[in-house]
């Protein structure tokens, strides 16, 4: 998968689930966690909880799919 999003210039990932990966992840091969090559490797932003079913919608009802996306850090205390 590392190999893929690297291979494909992502910007950015964002997912709509609580963890972005499998948890645990599988380290069989090497793997390990994405998060630490996402984040720490490649500071590629990493989006978790997104509401991908709702995007998916709009952008079908505008009959557009590329976006601009921002959004920021969560305010965790």
């Amino acid at each position: 998968m590392l190999d893929w999003f690297h291979d494909c210039y992502f910007a950015a990932v964002a997912g709509d689930s609580p963890t972005f990966e499998a948890w645990p992840p599988a380290t069989e091969g090497g793997g390990g966690y994405i998060h630490q090559q996402i984040l720490a490797c490649w500071g590629m932003p990493l989006g978790e909880m997104w509401d991908l079913e709702r995007l998916s919608v709009r952008c079908r009802e505008l009959g557009r799919w590329v976006v601009f996306v921002t959004s920021a850090p969560g305010n965790v205390v």
